[in-house]
This record gives structure tokens, sequence and C-alpha cells, in this order.
């Protein structure tokens, strides 16, 4: 059989987590499947090394093209050319007018509500591309084959609010890539620590300017209600995020007096990640709705405890393994940073959980079941 992987932005140098879980999925495949032929259909990037093809992997890679023409236009063209049996649309969306049976990976449907201040809010890049799966989703999941998601959570609400049946729609969990079993070395940590400036003690937390981080929450939190000794004792280490994107949320707290306790990094490559987590003392994950949450699982693989949020995704995932508050309460969040930092049983018992917690999920068991879907959706074709 003939299996397309649309895995449009698998070279970019700035990865996030659909693309690190794709890179994942296909060398899974790989190793389990050499019989079948592959086809990766893929953009020209920065990190074309991730990924090397093989006897019956083929990257088909195209030049750089807005999302919307790539997926709507240029990945038809290439799926009939390579006379594709399958199709497997790996980010939420996929081309409206192919007779190619498709499988599509429907990872959230956080975009759905045009009105929400999570869909509607973040950059122009981030509303454009809301836009565009508020247009495409609701008229691609009548032709797809079998709808892909990640949790019980997701799975429910697409099923929600599309009304598809049982049949239709199938969860597979993300697993935890095997570099974040390896622990670095002491070496390792004190030139990651040099390259960033990082300070001897901190806190983690993903920045990024999406809505759903609960940035201005995660600031407040730390800013206003951690203790005096605690923001003396720690930073928080801020990932992907902007000087400039920082600046407005703290003058919205009212909080520039305390700029010198955030640390800024930029964008975290994935090999860095690691040492990243194993250098940190917590790491903060209070997103206001995820659909899955792979860095709690990440942080978990490294031994450092996380707090997340009560909704959504995040219990599922983390089970009885993090600290669970309620995003919308700076408060709360910041006594669960005093609570975790204070009291070294507490600290000790959500790594040992962690440890335990990470079991429950393997990229080996996901591509496994993800190669199950393509045969059984190729032999009903």
């Amino acid at each position: 059989m003939r299996i397309g992987i649309e895995a449009q932005r698998l070279f970019r140098t700035k990865k996030h987590g659909m693309d690190v879980v794709v890179l994942e999925l296909i060398k899974g495949l790989q190793q389990i499947d050499k019989v079948n032929q592959y086809f990766v259909f893929t953009k020209e990037g920065g990190d074309e090394k991730c990924f090397t093809p093989s006897g019956n992997f083929q990257v088909v890679k195209t030049g750089r093209s807005p999302y919307p023409f790539w997926e709507q236009f240029t990945l038809p063209v290439l799926v009939k050319k390579y006379k594709i049996d399958l199709l497997h649309c790996t980010s939420n969306t996929g081309p409206l007018f192919l007779k190619t049976p498709i499988l599509l990976t429907l990872h959230d449907i956080i975009f759905i509500n045009a009105g929400s201040k999570i869909a509607k809010g973040g950059n122009l890049y981030q509303r454009l591309g809301n836009l565009y799966r508020r247009l495409v989703v609701p008229r691609l999941i009548p032709r797809c084959k079998l709808i892909i998601t990640v949790s019980d959570y997701a799975k429910t609400e697409i099923q929600k609010y599309f009304g598809i049946d049982d049949h239709k729609i199938v969860k597979v969990y993300n697993g935890i890539s095997d570099e974040f079993k390896n622990c670095p070395t002491n070496m390792e940590l004190s030139l990651l620590k040099t390259k960033y400036a990082l300070p001897e003690k901190f806190v983690f937390f993903f920045g990024n300017t999406a809505p759903k981080k609960n940035l201005a929450g995660t600031l407040d939190a730390f800013l206003n209600h951690t203790s005096p000794h605690t923001r003396d004792r720690y930073r928080l280490v801020v990932a992907d995020l902007a000087e400039k994107d920082l600046i407005r949320v703290l003058r919205s707290l009212n909080s520039m007096d305390s700029r010198d306790k955030i640390h800024l990094v930029g964008y975290i490559q994935q090999k860095e990640l690691v040492s990243f987590f194993h250098a940190a003392e917590l790491f903060l994950y209070p997103s206001l709705v995820e659909s899955f949450g792979l860095p709690i699982l990440e942080s978990m693989t490294c031994g450092t405890p996380v707090i997340s949020s009560h909704n959504a995704s995040m219990p599922e995932i983390a089970g009885e393994a993090a600290l669970l508050v309620d995003p919308l309460q700076p408060k709360e969040l910041g006594m669960a940073v005093e609570d975790v930092l204070s009291f070294d049983k507490l600290y000790q018992r959500l790594v040992d959980l962690g440890f335990r917690r990470i079991k429950k999920f393997s990229y080996l068991t996901m591509t496994k079941q993800m190669h199950k879907l393509y045969l059984s959706s190729c032999r009903r074709v």
C-alpha cells in the first residue's frame, strides 16, 4: 500500500508539539513497517537532518508557500502524482477536494468558537490560523474516513460539537521521546547555564503569546502571589517569549518593577529542552485549555515536578502526578508554587509519581496503534 503522511512543518527549525509528534510517528513507522510504501509530504526548512529517508520511506519536499495554498492545492497534486491509497493529515486540517481516503488527526477544536478569548486572541498568525481551521474543519470532517484525536477530553469535545459516531473517531495518546530519558551530564548542564546565563535556581514556564498558555495569569501568580523569599531564591525562566510581549503583560499587571525576576531564553530547541527540564526546580503548565499537554510528561520524565491545571485534558494526562490548580486563580497557583518549593516530602512525592505516570505513555504504543489504523483503513477502501 502507498500511504501518504502530511507533515508540512516537519523540517521547520522551531518545532512545537504537533511537529514533534509527527516526527516521532514517522521514525516509529520506519522501524516497524518495512513493507508498505510511505510518502512524507513536507516543505523545505532549516532542520532537514531531523529525519533520514529509508528504502520504503520517501520524503517529497516542496518549496515554501502559505499553509492554506500548500494544503489545498499543492498537497492534492502530490497525492495524485504518487498514487496514494490513504492520506494521513496530521495537524487538524486537510485538503477539502480530494477523492483519496483521509485519516485526520484533530488535536482539538479550541479554535471553533470565534467569540472566545482563546480563539480570537493571540498574534495575527495565530488568529488567521484559527480562522482557517474554522473554515476548513467542519467541511473536512464528513469527508474523512476516520478522525483521530489525542485524549478522551478532546474526543468528547469533538463528538459533542460535530455529532461524530463512535466508530468514526478514535483516541490515540501521544508518547514521550526517548531523548527525555537521557540524563545530561554536569558538564552539559554547566554549558547550558553559561549559554543562557541561567539563574542558579529557577522555575520553568513556556510563555508564548497563545491565549491558552495563560501568560498573564502565570506571571501574576509568580510575581504577586509568592513570598518575597521565594522570589529572591528563584527566578521564573520563560521560554518562547519576546521582550516586547513580556513588557506588555508586566505593564498590564502593574509589575514593571519586577522585571528582574523574569529571565527570558527565547525558543528552545528539542535537544536542549531536556537539559532545561533537568536544570529547573519546578515546571509550570497552568494552561487554560489543552488537548493533551506533552510538556507535562516531558518534565516528569526528567524528574522535575509539575504544577498544571485542573481542567480540560490535563488531569487525564497528569493523573495524580502533578499538583493541579484553577488556572484562573493566580493566588492559588502562587500558593501551589510555594508549597512545592517549601515542602520536601511533597516535592519528592510528585517526582516519584511522575516517574510512575510516564510509563503509561509510549511513542512505540502510539505508532503501533496508528499503523493498525492505516492498515485497517486501507483494507476497507
